[in-house]
């Protein structure tokens, strides 16, 4: 069975001076996941966030664009508080993830508002390619687009 290339999911990373836990808990509160977040040996605080599984589910975000301007609108919602941690972070980085494998190609687009948007809130976007292992895909991974 050939694996086809196929949009995984985008992560938010999150790069401060200063304590990020106020920051996370708002962005948990409005439909995010926290793989992680703490602080770094070099005593800056780093986070890496997603959507979460239910909001996936309900919003089905299946492209980049999509869960993106989810992402956007929870950030643009966040209160005084969680907003000024979000403006003081260093680096605010998402981190768009494909898992490769052969046959056709996969061509998303992110639209001029979305990255009129990100501009706006000081992000910076990666795209990552996951290679296949032979033979392997899991079950639990979503339908090639």
């Amino acid at each position: 069975m050939k694996e086809t290339t196929h949009y995984l999911n985008t992560d938010l990373d999150l790069i401060a001076e200063q304590d990020l836990t106020l920051l996370v808990q708002a962005l948990e509160t409005s439909g995010f996941y926290s793989l992680h977040a703490g602080v770094g040996d070099d005593g800056k605080w780093y986070a890496t966030l997603e959507v979460n599984e239910a909001a996936d589910e309900a919003l089905h975000l299946r492209e980049p664009e999509l869960t993106i301007v989810a992402m956007l609108n929870a950030i643009e919602a966040l209160d005084a508080s969680a907003r000024a941690i979000w403006d003081a972070c260093m680096s605010k980085t998402l981190d768009i993830g494909y898992q490769c494998g052969d046959g056709a190609r996969v061509r998303n687009e992110l639209t001029h508002a979305t990255l009129s948007r990100m501009t706006a809130l000081g992000m910076g976007m990666y795209i990552t390619l996951y290679p296949c292992a032979p033979n392997h895909i899991a079950e639990s991974e979503p339908e090639p687009l």
